[in-house]
């Protein structure tokens, strides 16, 4: 998303928008339920939300500082700090990532994440981090003396010049696949053609042998959410400027099928194998003051939770919400009864029952 701050400014330069920087606060909004929807409140922009391989942690992590990664125990709604500010632990070790990485980020900036077990049994999170480096953070995750999680730092890949990642998958290789949304220093002239329909970015497919490179017909315009098929042999991709949702083979990335979907943002599973997506059925000028403000306080910028069959790409909407107690959701990941959605900014996330 950080890129679209510079969509804006473009556009207003070209005479296009009248107010890209004007930052719109929506004031304190209590943490209180509201419509049955319940409140996770002094948080800092969790904006994405995976749940551990036995279904009982959800993982997240703080897309601005002081940046984290979090343990949240759907069971009591307490948070817990796994990594970051004095907590969790680095130990580097040959198999997690790129052997030319060898030290953590000061701090974990997370964008997009990737919760899953490994071929030998451990938990892995990957996760896209925008402090200091672009990159991907490689951590494990396992169980602490007091029936809680640890984390420690094992690795990295540190992205090329230019990236502007997103969200990001691990393959069963040992590798995975990441979203580049658009180049860091694109020219004007390109981010205009962004909002024209025309690609920007694509994914990356990393290999601990093979390295980078990109995977084959995945340009896509503003490239954001991906998730990976069950059986591991295709991904579905979110276009979010392209207003589409997208479905690849692997290794080859011939397009299976794609669907309508307004502005996507992430996609995770449900329990029951469908997919939901985040979705923003808003104007850019609505967007842009959504992303400018502050993390003190919940944007209330109107979304969707998209139910996306995976098979044959037909949707539903399942929630639609516009205002309190938070807007701008980015993440919608079912957990028994509820559906937990982070965003991209303000101070909480929140659980909406599923009836």
């Amino acid at each position: 998303m950080q890129n679209i701050r510079i969509v804006a400014c473009t556009v207003l330069i070209m005479g296009l928008i009248a107010a890209c920087g004007d930052s719109t606060e929506d004031g304190p909004v209590s943490c209180e339920p509201t419509d049955n929807i319940i409140s996770i409140c002094g948080l800092v922009a969790p904006e994405d939300i995976e749940r551990t391989p036995d279904n009982r942690w959800l993982i997240f992590g703080y897309f601005d500082e002081p940046g984290g990664l979090f343990a949240l125990d759907p069971d009591t709604d307490k948070v817990t700090r796994l990594f970051g500010e004095g907590q969790g632990r680095i130990a580097l070790e040959s198999g997690w990532g790129d052997p030319a990485c060898t030290t953590p980020p000061p701090w974990p900036q997370v964008h997009g994440l990737d919760v899953r077990e490994r071929a030998d049994g451990r938990w892995q999170v990957l996760v896209v981090n925008h402090a200091d480096r672009e990159s991907v953070e490689f951590f494990e995750l396992a169980a602490a003396a007091d029936g809680g999680l640890n984390a420690t730092w094992r690795g990295c890949y540190v992205a090329p010049e230019q990236s502007n990642l997103n969200d990001v998958v691990a393959l069963g290789d040992g590798g995975f696949l990441v979203t580049h949304m658009a180049d860091t220093d694109i020219p004007p002239w390109r981010l205009l053609q962004g909002l024209m329909d025309i690609d920007t970015g694509h994914v990356y497919r990393w290999h601990p042998h093979d390295g980078l490179s990109v995977v084959p017909q995945s340009q896509a315009n503003w490239p954001n959410g991906i998730a990976l098929a069950a059986d591991g042999k295709s991904f579905y991709l979110n276009e979010y400027f392209g207003n589409r949702m997208r479905h690849h083979q692997l290794p080859g990335g011939e397009l299976l099928g794609e669907s309508e979907v307004t502005q996507p943002d992430n996609v995770a599973w449900t329990e029951d194998g469908k997919l939901l997506v985040a979705s923003h059925p808003v104007g850019l000028v609505e967007l842009l003051a959504s992303l400018e403000q502050a993390n003190d306080a919940p944007s209330l910028l109107p979304f969707d939770v998209i139910e996306v069959d995976p098979a044959t790409l037909a949707t539903r909407v399942v929630i639609s919400r516009n205002g309190a107690p938070m807007g701008a959701g980015t993440v919608a990941l079912q957990h028994g009864d509820y559906i937990y959605i982070g965003s991209y900014t303000g101070d909480r996330l929140i659980k909406v029952p599923l009836n």
